[in-house]
């Protein structure tokens, strides 16, 4: 969202950003300091709580439950007079109709799938692995569903997220595909891969949403003399125990890394892999890319939005280990295909033009939105 607000700064389209984060964690994100409203008093204690390590499941819940009220509530109090209300998905309940009673759109931006589709489909996922996953409590999936239904436009960054609306019932025209950008400065080769062993890096949180089982399971398909990968992030408490019984071998996990060595891992891998089973769009995707690395993702990942298939790297359904080790396989049995195709894959990344032309994207949304009837007289 700091990205969008830079993004409609340049193009003199902003009037306000609400957030709560305290101001002193937004003094790097470029926003003019007279347009940021922050409202923090429940965000930073819980930021600084979980920076510590410590989670209470029943009072991280009531906290966020209470910090949400606060949040539209804050929203709905500071709104200006605007002709596009931007809120993410659960902060426009109050403020979008206000903006509509005024005769302005609201745009509700959802960065991943459909919650009810998202909250079936990993509910299911972590069943396969005698894990329970905590689903969206009913006041808040009504207050999401109510949004979807309520504002003018949805704003999705794949179309795995925007088919997933369309699945639930929301009509096309109503979404719009917007892919991220990506802030690809650091991304500066600092390193080859080993050329005698094969190395497979994952970056990302690990857990069942990321599909880690499965990529753990391609990786073991693989048939390679010497053989790594490399898994970069933090583990959840829920996988652990999965992890604990699961079979490891030449698997390296190295826990949250910094960006200079992340840049390291990047570098000395032949292919990135993420097995995602529910994500709006992984930018690690594109990450990977600006460093030369294929990509092998799901279409749950929106690596359809990015890689192009053959290409760059190779999209595989999710869920399926045997058609995810045949592409790696491909990598581990060619080096010269990791060569070719991240060669490729750095083009492509080149083109998209970042963040800037996300931007561009999201303004012509926006004139488009702000010259077509409101929604009452739509509907």
């Amino acid at each position: 969202m700091f990205h969008l607000a830079r993004q409609l700064e340049r193009f003199g389209y902003l009037e306000k950003i609400i957030s709560t984060y305290p101001k002193f964690r937004l003094k790097n994100e470029k926003i003019p300091a007279g347009k940021l409203i922050t409202n923090s008093w429940l965000h930073g204690p819980l930021l600084a709580k979980w920076r510590y390590g410590i989670y209470h499941r029943r009072l991280d819940r009531l906290w966020g439950r209470l910090m949400d009220a606060d949040q539209i509530r804050f929203i709905a109090r500071h709104l200006p007079e605007c002709d596009v209300l931007v809120a993410h998905s659960g902060s426009g309940a109050l403020a979008g109709p206000i903006v509509q009673s005024r005769g302005g759109r609201w745009i509700c931006e959802r960065s991943s799938s459909h919650q009810l589709y998202a909250d079936r489909l990993l509910s299911e996922e972590h069943a396969r692995y005698g894990s329970v996953f905590q689903i969206a409590e009913p006041w808040a999936l009504d207050k999401e569903l109510r949004e979807y239904e309520q504002a003018d436009l949805i704003v999705v960054p794949s179309e795995y997220a925007r088919r997933s609306f369309i699945s639930m019932g929301i009509a096309s025209e109503k979404i719009a595909k917007i892919p991220f950008g990506a802030d690809l400065t650091y991304c500066k080769r600092s390193g080859v891969p080993d050329p005698n062993t094969f190395t497979v890096f994952f970056c990302g949180q690990v857990s069942f949403r990321k599909g880690i089982p499965y990529l753990l399971d391609a990786f073991r398909r693989v048939n390679h003399p010497r053989k790594k990968l490399i898994i970069a992030g933090g583990i959840t408490p829920e996988i652990k125990p999965f992890l604990a019984t699961s079979k490891l071998d030449n698997v390296e996990f190295t826990g949250l890394v910094d960006r200079v060595r992340l840049a390291t891992l990047y570098s000395q891998a032949h292919v990135f892999a993420i097995a995602s089973i529910d994500e709006g769009l992984a930018l690690v995707q594109a990450e990977a890319m600006a460093f030369g690395m294929p990509v092998v993702g799901t279409d749950h990942s929106g690596g359809s939005d990015v890689i192009r298939e053959g290409v760059d790297g190779y999209v595989v359904p999710i869920r399926d280990p045997a058609i995810f080790a045949e592409r790696l396989q491909r990598f581990a049995d060619d080096p010269n295909l990791s060569r070719t195709m991240g060669a490729s894959a750095f083009e492509r990344i080149q083109s998209f033009g970042g963040w800037d032309q996300y931007g561009e994207v999201y303004k012509n949304v926006i004139d488009k939105l702000i010259a077509s009837p409101p929604m009452a007289s739509r509907n």
